[in-house]
């Protein structure tokens, strides 16, 4: 079995050094072919949003001829790049692969069902991805964390309680409520979401491996699924750099591993939030921290993502 990998260029992405690179590096690793492409250079800022509405940007990027030589799995995690291809000429099995659920979302998947023609389809988000759509040949593919970046990189615990990322009260109620709890106290600590355009902002709040150090040198970090109920990046990544999370809890988290009070905190909206983090015990703490870390390193790495995105194309592959 052989499989293409479809991305665009995320070098200038701030979120890439963890989110995106790491695994492509994993795949590539394990033999996956990678294309990623510089579409902002190519096509301008504009053009995600010039395709969905219906402008049609001729690419030649893509042989037919050699990928069907070469290839038995095409999986597209950003096909925006490749929409215009020839794909009527092209005979290796297709796979998208979603990040979010909602937006402009659903139009997407139309059209790519209509122009590309789809296989099989990977979601970050399972649960989220069945309640809003009737699809088949559905693959759960969670985020995962890349030990050379999330780790316990031993540094002193210099904030108490860390809350990271967007807070906006319309998308995020529970981390909008923990900062207008916390926001006063000393032992609190706040780091805006990065501006995503490294070229752009090139001196934007810490990503990456500096991202990954904030976390570690705090006791805990506080995450949520959000309305939307996604178990988003940073369910991983807090307790993979060796911080105490706090989260509210959903189904897809308990499939994935996640206990409450063993390796992780479990809060809501109607937790006192200073009332709980002053009643947990530094044994406590340290305990479900251990097991958290321990947890997300040994069931949601990269290695062990890659592992099961290959599994789900030799299944697609298999299908007749």
């Amino acid at each position: 079995m052989k499989v293409l990998f479809l991305t665009r260029d995320y070098s200038k992405r701030t979120d890439a050094y963890t989110l995106y690179l790491p695994f492509q590096q994993m795949l590539k690793h394990s033999g996956v072919d990678v294309i990623n492409v510089d579409a902002f250079v190519m096509y301008g800022d504009s053009y995600e949003p010039d395709i969905l509405n219906g402008k049609i940007i001729k690419q030649n990027v893509l042989n037919p001829d050699y990928i069907n030589d070469k290839y038995d799995i095409v999986v597209g995690e950003n096909f925006f790049p490749y929409f215009y291809e020839d794909w009527d000429s092209i005979q290796a099995k297709r796979v998208i692969w979603l990040e979010d659920i909602h937006g402009y979302c659903p139009k997407w998947l139309e059209m790519v069902k209509n122009r590309i023609g789809l296989d099989g389809i990977f979601t970050h988000y399972l649960h989220a991805f069945h309640e809003n759509y009737d699809e088949e040949n559905v693959y759960h593919l969670p985020h995962s964390i890349s030990p050379s970046v999330h780790k316990d990189y031993e540094l002193e615990k210099t904030y108490h309680s860390l809350l990271t990322g967007a807070i906006g009260e319309s998308v995020y109620p529970l981390r909008w409520k923990i900062f207008k709890e916390l926001e006063n106290k000393e032992y609190f600590k706040r780091i805006e979401r990065p501006q995503n355009r490294l070229d752009k902002y090139p001196d934007s709040h810490p990503y990456g491996s500096k991202y990954c150090k904030h976390l570690n040198m705090s006791v805990m970090s506080f995450a949520s699924t959000s309305i939307f109920k996604y178990t988003i990046a940073k369910l991983f990544e807090i307790p993979a750099c060796n911080s105490l999370l706090l989260s509210d809890f959903i189904p897809e988290m308990k499939e994935l591993g996640f206990i409450p009070n063993e390796n992780f905190i479990e809060i809501d909206m109607d937790t006192d939030i200073n009332e709980l983090i002053m009643s947990l015990s530094s044994e406590h703490i340290q305990n479900v921290t251990k097991k958290g870390y321990e947890f997300v390193h040994k069931n949601h790495s990269v290695k062990v993502r890659c592992e099961q995105f290959l599994e789900y194309c030799k299944e697609i592959k298999e299908c007749r």
